[in-house]
């Protein structure tokens, strides 16, 4: 009786024991956790403020190719200007410019030229104009013949380089003091830039085309002015000139344009 007493007594002890311990564990997770391996808290804040966070991440790219594309050759074509053609870019050069569109409005703008240069200019015969200072301007230019009297000498002497490359009748007289004509400028280049575009060839041949500028003079002055539509008057209107451009009087244009002939 005894015995039982004390073997219950110590089952009895041994279960409080086990149920003690048992409920402080559970008691010391909820407030502490594992802490062998604690869960981190998770700052969605810190989330909120780096949007990448949430995209999905994307797919590792192959490193770009160093290898050189295979359009890169250097060669030129066959009618490239270095070899003496005329092809490429710079055929461009000469395209364009047959599609000159310029202005009817007629300024009165006007210009002085010594003859023969001036007869020529407005005879089609002379298709640039030299100057040593540039312009900006474009569009209709009258030529008035200054006083100065030619001689025979001058004439051949200026006439001698353009007989071989122009298939049209040169002027029979040269009027002075008067204002006998008009071209149409459409373009103002340097020296430099009219051996150029000489250099890139098929503009040396005859030509009666007369709305497209040539390169086929020889250029003293620095500045070149590109002259195209030469036109005269059917009579020289015999007045004063005046120094570089200048205009004419604005109630007498018209009229002047009236008695312009288209050269042919």
């Amino acid at each position: 009786s005894l015995s039982l007493s004390l073997s219950l007594s110590l089952s009895l002890s041994l279960s409080l024991s086990f149920t003690t311990n048992l409920m402080g564990k559970k008691r010391g997770r909820k407030k502490g956790g594992n802490a062998t391996s604690p869960t981190p808290a998770v700052d969605y804040g810190s989330l909120l403020e780096q949007p990448e966070a949430f995209e999905k991440p994307s797919k590792p790219q192959p490193p770009p190719s160093t290898a050189p594309p295979s359009n890169t050759s250097l060669s030129r074509s066959p009618t490239s200007p270095t070899n003496g053609g005329m092809g490429g870019g710079d055929k461009v050069v000469l395209d364009h410019l047959k599609s000159y569109k310029l202005e009817e409005f007629d300024g009165g703008m006007c210009l002085t030229m010594h003859q023969p240069w001036a007869g020529l200019l407005v005879h089609g015969i002379k298709r640039i104009e030299g100057r040593v200072w540039p312009s900006e301007y474009r569009g209709r230019l009258w030529i008035h013949s200054a006083s100065h009297v030619v001689t025979e000498e001058e004439i051949e002497h200026v006439c001698k380089d353009l007989v071989d490359i122009r298939h049209r009748p040169f002027p029979k007289s040269w009027p002075i003091s008067a204002l006998i004509g008009c071209v149409d400028v459409v373009d103002n280049i340097t020296n430099e830039e009219f051996y150029r575009r000489q250099a890139l060839g098929g503009m040396t041949e005859r030509d009666d085309d007369l709305s497209i500028p040539r390169y086929d003079e020889i250029a003293y002055s620095d500045y070149m002015w590109l002259c195209v539509h030469p036109q005269k008057l059917l009579l020289p209107i015999g007045m004063s000139g005046q120094h570089k451009l200048w205009r004419l009087p604005k109630k007498e244009v018209a009229g002047y344009a009236r008695q312009l002939r288209k050269i042919q």
